[in-house]
């Protein structure tokens, strides 16, 4: 199940107060869509819809040879979202933007959080963070009073009222830079991929395992014409990789 390419997730640091008053803080239009767009990226779609959650725990990628213009980001993110062909695809996102530098450049680097409609390629800012060392669990879930919660290492980073339910989650890497080279190695980091897969429907306010191994979308890929690598290391955890064998 591909993912519409987006606009880039610009930095609210990156944008000046009159141009994010001007623009209604949508600060995802502040950048054109990239044609360097790839996914490695894990749905879950069992058992119909009503998804109102998901959870993640994951490391930290330190990309190399990642392009230094400043418009060329990774995104280690997860997502509830409806197909763009349902009221334009709604969706959710919590995640990590990774610009050139990696982790030794936190000023451009950063844990961030919003929504969009993919459909269109907006997407909204809440909220921004410097990384933090190490793994934790990233999730988002909705209350039945239709606010969605953010959440990393258990701490609310934002709330947001948005009274709906989505057809399916998904967690991965979202790359617009086809040099960059990042992943995981089984072996030896499995504290760093994609682990715990969960997620919650109707505002239950209960997580289950993701079963099932429904739906990937890994494109380009390395054995046809791009970079793009990843796979299922168990039903509840997923590798993302790009430019590396995982």
């Amino acid at each position: 199940m591909a993912r519409q390419p987006r606009t880039i997730r610009v930095p609210l640091h990156a944008c000046s107060i009159a141009a994010l008053t001007a623009a209604a803080a949508v600060v995802g239009t502040a950048a054109p869509a990239l044609a360097d767009t790839g996914y490695s990226v894990a749905t879950e779609t069992s058992g119909g819809n009503g998804f109102t959650g998901v959870s993640v725990t994951r490391g930290e990628l330190a990309p190399t040879h990642q392009n230094c213009d400043g418009a060329h980001p990774l995104y280690q993110s997860e997502w509830v979202a409806d197909p763009a062909s349902e009221f334009s695809g709604p969706f959710v996102e919590l995640g990590t933007a990774r610009f050139c530098g990696g982790s030794t450049n936190p000023s451009q680097s950063h844990w961030y959080w919003g929504h969009g409609f993919s459909g269109t390629g907006v997407f909204t800012y809440l909220g921004t963070e410097a990384i933090g060392s190490g793994s934790h669990t990233f999730l988002m879930d909705r209350d039945t009073s239709g606010n969605y919660y953010y959440k990393i290492a258990g701490s609310v980073v934002a709330e947001y009222h948005w009274n709906l339910s989505f057809d399916y989650v998904q967690a991965g890497l979202e790359s617009h830079d086809f040099y960059a080279s990042d992943g995981f190695t089984p072996t030896v980091e499995q504290s760093l991929f994609y682990a715990g897969l969960q997620d919650e429907r109707n505002a239950s306010g209960t997580f289950v395992d993701w079963s099932g191994r429904d739906a990937n979308t890994v494109a380009p890929n390395i054995g046809g014409t791009g970079p793009m690598e990843g796979g299922w290391w168990s039903d509840t955890a997923w590798l993302p990789c790009e430019n590396v064998t995982c």
